[in-house]
């Protein structure tokens, strides 16, 4: 089952005044949507999460314990609007039991711990071990972790060993610190639950991008004179492109254009809003650079 549970909200509800932590977009406003995957056990929430319009859906899980109660896998930052819709589930499914970071090096989710701990102050919150900051490698407490609630996982147990199977995967040095995390397996329902061990590509605009479409719009330009119109081939093709930077960074085809044409290029602009960065757009894109979607 995977049905649409979003909700009409205002921008109030969906405030996150801790961005300045992690300056990525959407930076303050962030957006939501909820998916029930598998009926009455697991729930989707799905944030953007990107730099410079290179925009993906970061995902937290709730999970419905066999003996009542929540579970959140991989936390995102509890807006109004998610902190909501938790207490929703909890009205029907027991109160959220365990809060789970199974990364060491997400900082997406790692930087929305400390709030979602606080917004849930009822639950145990379970950690990877050799978490890591940056650019100083402080103490857990020193980074929001609430003392008296913070486990390491396998080396303090492992939370409701009745019901799910836990794996480490790693650990790998990343260079400034460690890869490692913790999947799990809820063995009643079949879900698997990872974070970025496994990441799905699907051929289409995930359904996320219905609550804001502009970062595809932005990147199906090939020009910053050019409007963002918003068309099915558009979207699918800022998708296509935004693909290419999520995952290679910088696309073997890509070319970024020189001062002078940049600034060429943004005088030409008949738009300049703030969503379309003002008609500054630094990429180009030659002929052929679909191929390396293909």
């Amino acid at each position: 089952m995977n049905s649409d549970l979003q909700h009409p909200q205002t921008q109030s509800t969906q405030r996150w005044n801790w961005w300045p932590l992690l300056p990525t977009f959407p930076y303050g406003e962030r957006q939501s949507r909820f998916t029930e995957l598998i009926a009455g056990r697991a729930w989707a929430i799905e944030q953007f999460h990107g730099i410079w319009y290179v925009a993906v859906p970061i995902r937290m899980t709730v999970l419905k314990l066999d003996q009542g109660g929540l579970l959140l896998y991989s936390p995102l930052p509890p807006t109004q609007e998610v902190v909501d819709f938790i207490h929703e589930l909890e009205r029907t499914h027991g109160l959220v039991k365990t809060i789970v970071l199974a990364s060491s090096s997400g900082l997406e989710h790692k930087i929305s711990l400390p709030a979602l701990a606080r917004a849930f102050r009822n639950s145990d919150i379970w950690i990877s071990a050799q978490q890591w900051s940056f650019p100083l490698n402080l103490p857990l407490s020193w980074l929001g972790f609430p003392r008296t609630r913070t486990h390491i996982l396998f080396k303090d147990g492992l939370p409701h060993r009745d019901e799910i199977d836990w794996l480490a995967l790693g650990p790998l040095n990343l260079g400034l610190g460690t890869f490692l995390e913790v999947a799990c397996h809820h063995r009643s329902s079949g879900a698997l639950l990872i974070t970025d061990a496994l990441v799905s590509i699907p051929k289409q605009p995930p359904t996320l991008f219905d609550l804001d479409p502009n970062p595809l719009l932005f990147h199906a330009r090939d020009s910053g004179s050019e409007p963002m119109l918003d068309t099915p081939q558009q979207r699918l093709k800022g998708w296509q492109r935004i693909l290419l930077f999520a995952n290679y960074l910088r696309p073997n085809l890509l070319q970024v254009r020189g001062i002078q044409p940049l600034f060429n290029d943004f005088f030409d602009a008949s738009d300049r809003k703030a969503v379309n960065h003002f008609g500054l757009y630094p990429f180009l894109w030659p002929k052929g650079w679909i191929t390396e979607v293909e």
